[in-house]
């Protein structure tokens, strides 16, 4: 059996989860997602299936008891809740308000204690520690009445004080304080993904190469050289990270990019990156692949 992945979580040191299709199945038109458990160190692998789409995973501390959830969503708002207690299945908004009216679902976040679901029309969800979720985008959210194509492809931060949000024709938005406010930038060119680095710098990344820095108040536009749509952005180890789909970058501090030799011979698909409890896990389409120190590259797929 063959698969696709399309999404990778470091849920601990022991434990690398992925969201990937059945390409059987998918050539086929059925709707259909798998969740991959792979057991660290010896890549022992665990599937559930579903017959839902799901693009998105994260874990969360759900209630006073601090329950671990590990929270999966498609483009239609469909969202799993699964955790020791059992399996729950809900949608992000009732219908007639939601992905059903507004358009996809495209990122969700753990940030700070909350889960953030942004989507397309700059849809934005929030799901409380108790296990309830609401609408976040009072003041962002695209009017009725407007017929442009916006929305947001991502969401970072690394307080709910202080949210960033791209997309669309190079929209990027600020949360404070539950106040969104755009920040304007130089360019017209969709983003795909934004981190919040650890030292405050923001950078936010997208199509043909675009990789942008926000930092005391302004955006600096970088000459990548690349061609390549940049899919993902990822802080880890001191370092940050890019990826396109064929290759992973790291960002050298005269801010050029330096391409990794991940070791592992030609072919391995990147374009998603997620980092926690000293690892880099990098998902392509092919190949799930992860590191502690982002030089020596093991393939578990």
């Amino acid at each position: 059996m063959s698969y696709s992945y399309l999404y990778g979580y470091v849920q601990s040191a022991e434990s690398f989860r992925a969201v990937a299709q059945i390409d059987q199945l998918s050539d086929a038109g059925a709707p259909n997602a798998s969740i991959i458990k792979w057991q660290m160190p010896g890549k022992e692998r665990s599937v559930f299936n579903t017959g839902h789409y799901i693009t998105r995973m994260t874990t969360q501390l759900v209630g006073a008891e601090q329950r671990l959830e590990v929270v999966t969503i498609g483009p239609d708002g469909h969202l799993i809740h699964a955790s020791a207690d059992g399996m729950v299945e809900t949608t992000v908004a009732p219908v007639g308000s939601g992905p059903d009216v507004h358009g996809a679902i495209r990122d969700m976040q753990t940030i700070g204690n909350s889960v953030y679901a942004v989507g397309m029309s700059r849809q934005v969800y929030r799901r409380a520690v108790d296990g309830t979720w609401a609408r976040h985008d009072d003041g962002v959210l695209q009017s009725p009445d407007d017929m442009d194509i916006v929305g947001f492809n991502a969401i970072h931060g690394l307080s709910e004080d202080n949210l960033f949000a791209v997309g669309f024709n190079g929209e990027a938005w600020r949360c404070q304080h539950g106040r969104w406010e755009r920040l304007p930038t130089p360019t017209t060119q969709t983003l795909n993904a934004v981190h919040v680095v650890p030292d405050g710098r923001i950078i936010a990344v997208g199509k043909q190469g675009v990789l942008m820095v926000f930092n005391q108040g302004e955006w600096t536009v970088q000459n990548t050289g690349l061609r390549d749509d940049i899919l993902d952005v990822q802080a880890f180890a001191n370092d940050v990270y890019v990826a396109t789909q064929t290759a992973l970058y790291r960002l050298k501090e005269n801010q050029s990019l330096e391409l990794v030799n991940m070791g592992l011979g030609e072919g391995i698909t990147c374009g998603q990156l997620h980092a926690g409890y000293g690892a880099l896990l990098s998902t392509g389409r092919r190949h799930q692949c992860w590191s502690a120190d982002g030089n020596t590259w093991h393939d578990i797929t």
